[in-house]
């Protein structure tokens, strides 16, 4: 059986944790009696789908050069999320091409529990897929309404301005700047005055015209 090998290098790892790898996985493919055809390796980070060696390898399983895949371990393999990770195991099983992780005796598609545990995957599949819909549908209604997302953070998007107007009103009143009210009020002149200059306009017309109707009496 022709076997090849796919050597995910994270950044971070050291020369000889890396050559160990390669040594075991190089050794267990001996010990299976099969042929190593060529080993796959990539030093990116496992969630870009850009990854050279990755891409050869999905090239060279469609166009069946190798039988078995040998990983040392699934996030090794891939780093994409639940979905396309057990997308890529269904294709590689689609094209009669097996898979065996190094370190995870249960991720073997040439054992006799296969078929369970595609089933048990897509299933945790989706899930995933539903709670995800559901976080973003949850924070795209908070991100409409200011409301707080999970641990005390706003959800995506402008948060929502904090200022005490009855205080900032007030001061105003009382004659203060916008600039020395800002400061009191812990916010910007801009956004003080946006809130307040509406509020100035209609106080002063107010004033105007009771000003007018004092001067009629």
């Amino acid at each position: 059986m022709r076997a090849v090998i796919y050597l995910h290098v994270f950044r971070g790892d050291d020369a000889q944790h890396t050559a160990d790898q390669f040594d075991r996985l190089c050794n267990y493919v001996k010990s299976q009696k099969w042929q190593l055809v060529h080993t796959y390796r990539d030093a990116l980070t496992g969630k870009r789908k850009d990854r050279t060696a990755y891409q050869q390898m999905l090239a060279g399983a469609a166009r069946h050069k190798f039988d078995v895949l040998v990983f040392w371990s699934l996030d090794r393999l891939s780093r994409e999320g639940i979905m396309p990770t057990i997308t890529l195991l269904q294709k590689l099983t689609t094209l009669n091409i097996g898979y065996r992780s190094f370190t995870e005796p249960h991720l073997d598609s040439l054992g006799p529990h296969h078929e369970t545990l595609m089933e048990l995957l897509a299933t945790l599949g989706k899930q995933d897929k539903v709670r995800s819909e559901s976080t973003r549908i949850g924070l795209k209604r908070m991100r409409a309404n200011n409301q707080p997302g999970p641990k005390g953070f706003y959800a995506p998007g402008r948060p929502p301005v904090q200022i005490n107007l009855k205080k900032a009103k007030r001061l105003r009143a009382e004659g203060l700047s916008y600039e020395k009210i800002a400061k009191l009020c812990g916010t910007s002149k801009a956004t003080l005055y946006r809130l307040l200059n509406p509020l100035d306009e209609i106080a002063q017309k107010q004033k105007k015209a009771a000003s007018e109707r004092n001067h009629l009496l």
